[in-house]
């Protein structure tokens, strides 16, 4: 029987890791010392990939694909689309913002920042433009299209090298991760991932078996079916590593959590007693309890990464790395380093 294709509800992710996002911690490892060329994209290369979190009250609603730190010491704010729309200019500007003020809060000072739009098959060079005019200041866009990527020869030397075991560079990793997003119409693009996920499962090297997967699923996060990521969450939490390290931190964020249960009941008490003189409503307490629950997960969840990035340093991890995984400021962990020493 031909499975359903249902189109997974916008604004979803398939996977969420706590405080190890997934999609910092896969692009960090591949795109370390690579370039966007990959991409059409000509710049300065890569880095380290910076968590993409924002500072902003509508964080939940904003939130870019990658933010990359490139070797001349500018920041990209990389972004995909599947459609041109003017309106997402606006978007941009916000990541820009919130990004500047962000890397202010960290650094001290505005660094320079660049802005990469990355289109899928659906939209076509000549059809976009790639300029923010505001009449006080100009805005350039760096795009890439996937539209013109050559499907059939990357295929060919992907399945040459997985026929023979042989070694497979970043450039044709990262074209294989894209690949699926290389094709116009949705039900192209999932038959796409399903090809890549029967690939990969020829790969000896279990760890590029990661890198791929847990790329093609970021990056096509919009078309993915439901099914297919947790098919691929699946494949990529069988590496012992990656499901201890999974495990460990859910537990101490569990137990953390539990810990602060007494501190959230006590704080909305005191919070509806104040806001409601009479008859307290289940509409105020609901409220009440989701804000003071979000609070505390908020703080709750700040503790338990400062915890796994005291004991990472102990274990002489380096600054980048403990920042990728615990989603903390660079400078916050070089903070706590110097006060361990």
């Amino acid at each position: 029987m031909a499975r359903k294709r249902k189109r997974k509800k916008q604004g979803t992710r398939p996977i969420s890791y706590q405080a190890k996002d997934v999609f910092s911690k896969v692009m960090a490892d591949l795109f370390k010392g690579e370039s966007f060329a990959p991409f059409g994209v000509d710049l300065p290369k890569v880095v380290y990939a910076e968590p993409t979190n924002l500072p902003a009250i509508e964080a939940n609603e904003l939130r870019m694909d990658t933010l990359f730190r490139l070797e001349d010491g500018s920041y990209a704010i990389v972004d995909y689309e599947s459609e041109y729309n003017e309106q997402n200019k606006l978007k941009y500007l916000g990541y820009l913002v919130r990004v500047a003020k962000r890397l202010y809060n960290d650094l001290g000072y505005i660094p320079k920042l660049r802005l990469i739009i990355l289109y899928t098959a659906d939209v076509k060079r000549g059809t976009t433009n790639p300029v923010i005019d505001l009449g006080c200041g100009t805005i350039n866009m760096n795009e890439g299209f996937l539209s013109e990527l050559d499907q059939e020869a990357l295929w060919h030397t992907v399945s040459q090298i997985v026929e023979n075991d042989g070694d497979m560079d970043s450039d044709v990793i990262i074209r294989l991760m894209v690949y699926p997003l290389s094709f116009e119409s949705l039900s192209e693009k999932q038959d796409a991932i399903r090809r890549v996920m029967t690939l990969v499962e020829r790969m000896s090297d279990d760890k590029l078996k990661g890198f791929i997967l847990s790329g093609m699923m970021v990056f096509g996060d919009k078309v993915i079916l439901p099914e297919d990521a947790e098919e691929i969450r699946r494949k990529i939490m069988s590496n012992p590593l990656e499901r201890l390290i999974e495990t460990e931190m859910q537990a101490m964020l569990d137990r953390a959590l539990a810990e602060n249960t007494e501190k959230v009941t006590e704080e909305v008490t005191n919070r509806v007693t104040g806001e409601v003189t009479s008859k307290v409503t289940d509409e105020v307490t609901s409220r009440v309890t989701d804000e003071v629950t979000s609070k505390v997960t908020e703080e709750v969840t700040e503790s338990v990464s400062s915890r796994i990035a005291k004991n990472m340093l102990m274990q002489g991890d380096s600054v980048d790395k403990i920042a990728l995984t615990t989603e903390m400021p660079v400078e916050a962990v070089k903070r706590l380093q110097a006060a361990m020493a």
